[in-house]
């Protein structure tokens, strides 16, 4: 798998995933520093990307699988409430504050739902 970062702090993202996917192929186009990024060129980052995917899929990507949990929840807060309370109407969301909804599942299948719907 290659994870590629792209915010500024595309760098420390990709030391957190080597962390979590001690397997996992990286590539940090850009670097926060203060208030400023130090970025490599675009075209040498379309390069490097392009290669680094390359070497990624020759490999076993199987290694760098998570195992999923056997129970999802899910809490999502919305600045509006009538947004949250919208979102409540979803099969099996349920409101816990005026803001905040709660779904739960051992389905990431699920979830993923949920997602597509509420957000």
């Amino acid at each position: 798998m290659l994870l590629i970062g792209t915010r500024p702090t595309s760098k420390g993202i990709c030391e957190e995933a080597a962390l979590l996917i001690p397997n996992i192929a990286t590539l940090a186009v850009k670097q926060g520093t203060g208030n400023a990024t130090v970025n490599i060129h675009p075209h040498l980052a379309v390069e490097k990307i392009r290669a680094g995917v390359q070497i990624a899929l020759e490999g076993d990507v199987s290694k760098n699988r998570l195992p999923l949990p056997q129970q999802f929840t899910v809490d999502i807060t919305y600045k509006d409430h009538a947004m949250a309370t919208k979102a409540s109407f979803f099969p099996g969301a349920l409101p816990t504050q005026a803001h905040t909804i709660r779904f739960e599942s051992n389905d990431y299948f699920e979830v993923l739902r949920l997602f597509a719907f509420v957000l």
